[in-house]
């Protein structure tokens, strides 16, 4: 009975994380569309006034945005999530439009193991997007190696290369940030804890975890986001 009850709650538990993963994905992708539709028009308008703008998202179709580029091709903006992307390289491909300036940020989202898969990765397509120039930014810059098994067809993009993502022209640290006080200073902790208490504070704060055979320590890397949640 003891062990029905345990192998039980081992399921329900994953069952929970589960779900909190889907409502956070759900969530972030309402927070992003939120933030495209209800922050940029205002910040667009007090920069560019009378500057025609775009926000391309999910309602938003290849249509729309041919006519739009169309009816405003000397001058406009743009706005996408990278997940929509593919709609705007679509139709500037078959257009040829060429924008004056394409910024990306986070841009280590834009890396690739293999920058012909558009048809499953269609972010990448942003990188295709053409432009006069580009300026590209990330606080986590993301370096891809070539490994022993990956077929010569294959191009790997990572962010050092300079074909899609240009030279670095600037670089800050952690401490310029910290010195600047654009972010808080902050301490590393060592958290020590059992099988049990991860599994309380998992439940406790929405934490998913991906790890489906409950090792320890794969799950101890999430000590340091619990301590935060702890600790605010």
């Amino acid at each position: 009975m003891n062990s029905y009850n345990t192998n039980y709650d081992s399921f329900e538990s994953r069952r929970i994380r589960n779900l909190n993963k889907l409502n956070y994905e759900l969530s972030k992708k309402n927070r992003i569309l939120e933030r495209l539709e209800g922050r940029f028009p205002g910040i667009i308008c007090n920069l560019f006034e009378d500057m025609p703008y775009l926000i391309v998202s999910g309602s938003v179709n290849v249509e729309d945005i041919a006519d739009f580029l169309e009816n405003n091709s000397n001058k406009c903006i743009m706005i996408t999530t990278y997940a929509s992307s593919f709609k705007i390289y679509n139709v500037t491909q078959k257009n040829k439009f060429i924008f004056s300036m394409k910024i990306n940020d986070e841009v280590h989202h834009l890396t690739s193991t293999n920058i012909k898969d558009e048809e499953r990765k269609t972010y990448i397509n942003m990188l295709k997007i053409k432009s006069e120039k580009q300026l590209s930014l990330t606080a986590t810059l993301k370096l891809l190696e070539n490994k022993e098994n990956e077929r010569e067809e294959d191009i790997i993009v990572s962010n050092d290369n300079v074909e899609y993502f240009g030279n670095i022209i600037d670089r800050k640290c952690l401490l310029w940030a910290i010195n600047k006080n654009i972010i808080c200073d902050y301490v590393i902790q060592t958290i020590i804890t059992n099988e049990e208490q991860m599994e309380e504070l998992f439940l406790r704060f929405n934490i998913v975890d991906e790890n489906e055979d409950n090792d320890l320590l794969p799950r101890a890397t999430y000590s340091t986001s619990i301590s935060c949640k702890i600790l605010n």
